[in-house]
């Protein structure tokens, strides 16, 4: 007798279509997070896509769950803001809408809002929270995390190079991953089958990768990973070193600020994140974000410190970025000591040519520059430029680089002339290096024409200043912030011109794209709306001026700290429309509050605290203290002579001034 093998049919191989029941009383809905799944039970016309739920939807159902309404704007902000990280997820909402409401350790959205952001463990804490609903199994746990975990799990089952993808793509910020940065992707220890029989068959990496975000197309979940958070972190870091456009930098930035959130453990991971740090200091201090820089410099530096040693080149260059922000704050005192240190260690080690110990010398000198200290900066400017063109030659970068800063440290001086010279010296140079065409020539023909409106040659400056904008305009674009500048620049020699109507609507412009590119609050923009108030100013039109410069004051105080010399100037812009408005009062407190705290900040012989001293002179006058004001006015020419010299424009003006009021 022969025996033929029985083939049975056990429930894995079965369709899922034959155990669900049929029957033409009655309907049967089936809820699948995968129209591929669908798709085998049902025909394409009976699926109901459910899309995602939208922000009204979503802050309707937790106000619903809540228990509140509209009436509390500041309540119903909270709200709007909780649903929106929650990723309008009903799940998330209900989940959050059930803590915050629990008697026993409730709170309020705020207060929770407050306890999500403090840090990830929070976050995970709050996501797990599990409450029973009354319309969900009360043995089934079903908290967000839960959730996510469940499809995680399956996608890691199916293909375990997608799930190496989410993990890698969890550490970046949610909106526009550059592709380049997600490759070679897969975990060293992950033993992906697929992809080795993919591989076998001819299958591309570029094909890997698209199947893989075809998987997680379907689903989606989160899942930390150490592993992962140093990848990210070294890939970042070596992307940023590799871009010089700008517009690169600005597609990779919230990437990396989003990968500082995720410090790793062991040290050569910790040194790359240290890297990405630094860079990310380093693109604030370029953007004019100083508050979040010097954070992340000093993170950066004392790693570097703790890691690599207070001498290593790594950690002084941490050191240079953190005196640059400090520079940018203001705050001249503390760069200047950051930067004796780096050019005392960068001396020692790599000598007094090296390149390093140059820049850091140049750096010195601008402390010393925005200090009011003239001459000492002129001192280091020239040893640096001597030492560069003796080392380089005369037509190197750095060479040039060096002219024009001395040439600016002359500018301020009021020696017009030696500036006129050392600037028309670079732009000849770089013309003939570089072409017409490169940012640093279009430097060099901005500062020409700068120099010509100081002189008074206005017709120069205008002709000068057109065909930067024009170069600009075609090579940086319009909305590019060195293209700003120059529009601003012919907008100021408009201004000397008399010609205020262009004047005023070339520094709308400048306001509107500087606003819209930078931003509300950044420096550039708050420069922009002082000039505008300036050309309302020159036009009698005192009630606009003084809401711009209200508007500035204010932002500056906030964004820049009361104390920067931004703010100082922005406060003495007021104090000036006050005076011009007869509101002597109110002009003679601003004008005492910015002197006093120029010479707190930055001493009394600064040039800022003379000016600060001169408008205050010249309010105490139109108040009719003329004892006073003839005294304040003394010290300011007396300082003025010293620091300035007899020849600078504002000694002359102030000197004027003090003749007059004593004939």
């Amino acid at each position: 007798m022969q025996y033929q093998a029985r083939r049975e049919i056990t429930g894995a191989d079965r369709p899922l279509r034959e155990y669900l029941p049929r029957s033409p009383d009655g309907s049967l809905l089936i809820t699948s997070r995968s129209r591929e799944a669908a798709l085998k039970l049902v025909d394409q016309h009976n699926i109901i896509g459910v899309e995602p739920m939208d922000e009204a939807n979503a802050k309707a159902l937790l106000e619903k769950k809540l228990g509140i309404n509209d009436e509390d704007q500041d309540e119903s902000q909270d709200v709007v803001e909780l649903t929106a990280i929650l990723g309008f997820i009903p799940l998330a909402i209900v989940q959050a809408a059930a803590y915050i409401s629990d008697p026993d350790w409730g709170c309020s959205v705020r207060e929770y809002l407050s306890e999500f952001w403090k840090c990830d463990g929070k976050k995970i804490h709050l996501l797990d929270f599990v409450d029973g609903q009354f319309r969900r199994d009360w043995e089934t746990k079903n908290s967000v995390l839960m959730t996510w975990q469940v499809s995680f799990n399956s996608i890691r089952q199916s293909r375990r190079s997608a799930t190496d993808l989410l993990s890698l793509m969890s550490f970046f910020d949610c909106q526009g991953i550059p592709e380049t940065l997600l490759h070679n992707y897969r975990l060293k220890d992950a033993k992906d089958t697929q992809r080795e029989d993919d591989y076998n068959n001819g299958s591309s990496e570029t094909d890997d990768f698209l199947d893989d975000i075809l998987i997680l197309r379907r689903s989606n979940s989160l899942q930390y990973a150490q592993a992962g958070a140093a990848r990210n972190t070294k890939m970042t870091g070596s992307e940023w070193r590799t871009r010089e456009v700008e517009a690169a930098w600005q597609v990779l930035f919230p990437h990396a600020k989003s990968a500082l959130t995720c410090k790793p453990e062991d040290p050569s991971s910790l040194l790359e994140w240290a890297s990405v740090l630094h860079k990310a200091a380093w693109y604030d201090w370029q953007s004019g974000n100083g508050a979040a820089g010097e954070q992340l410099s000093i993170r950066a530096m004392n790693i570097r410190k703790k890691l690599l040693g207070p001498e290593h080149e790594d950690t002084l260059s941490s050191m240079e970025i953190v005196g640059l922000i400090y520079m940018l704050k203001g705050q001249g005192e503390k760069a200047e000591q950051l930067f004796m240190r780096v050019m005392g260690k960068r001396k020692e080690v790599l000598g007094v040519e090296h390149p390093e110990t140059l820049t850091s010398m140049a750096n010195l000198a601008s402390t010393y520059w925005i200090q009011g200290r003239w001459k000492e900066a002129e001192e280091l400017d020239v040893q640096v430029m001597d030492t560069r063109k003796a080392v380089f030659g005369k037509e190197h970068p750095d060479t040039l680089s060096s002219i024009s800063n001395l040439a600016s440290t002359y500018m301020t001086q009021g020696r017009l002339k030696e500036a006129e010279d050392l600037h028309v010296q670079a732009l000849v140079t770089r013309k003939n290096m570089l072409g017409t065409e490169h940012p640093e020539t279009l430097s060099s023909m901005a500062n020409l024409a700068s120099i010509y409106r100081d002189q008074g040659q206005l017709d120069k400056d205008l002709n000068r200043g057109m065909e930067v904008i024009r170069i600009s305009l075609e090579v940086l674009g319009a909305e590019h912030p060195e293209t700003l500048t120059n529009i601003s620049n012919l907008a100021l020699t408009y201004k000397y011109q008399g010609r205020w109507k262009e004047a005023e609507e070339l520094n709308v412009q400048v306001m509107e794209i500087s606003a819209k590119v930078l931003g509300d609050e950044h420096p550039d923009t708050l420069t922009s709306m002082a000039n505008l108030a300036s050309t309302y100013c020159d036009q009698g039109r005192w009630d606009e001026a003084e809401k711009l410069e209200v508007n500035v004051l204010k932002t500056s105080q906030r964004v820049l700290g009361a104390k920067h010399p931004k703010t100082l100037t922005s406060m003495g812009n007021l104090a000036l429309t006050y005076t011009n408005q007869g509101r002597w009062k109110e002009a003679k407190e601003l004008n005492v509050q910015v002197m006093e705290m120029s010479k707190s900040v930055m001493e009394e012989e600064h040039p800022n605290t003379l000016v600060s001293m001169a408008n205050l002179a010249f309010a105490w006058k139109e108040q009719g203290c003329g004892v006073e004001a003839l005294n304040l006015m003394k010290d300011c020419v007396h300082l003025r002579l010293k620091i300035l010299g007899a020849e600078h424009p504002d000694t002359l003006s102030s000197a004027a001034a003090l003749i007059k009021w004593q004939t």
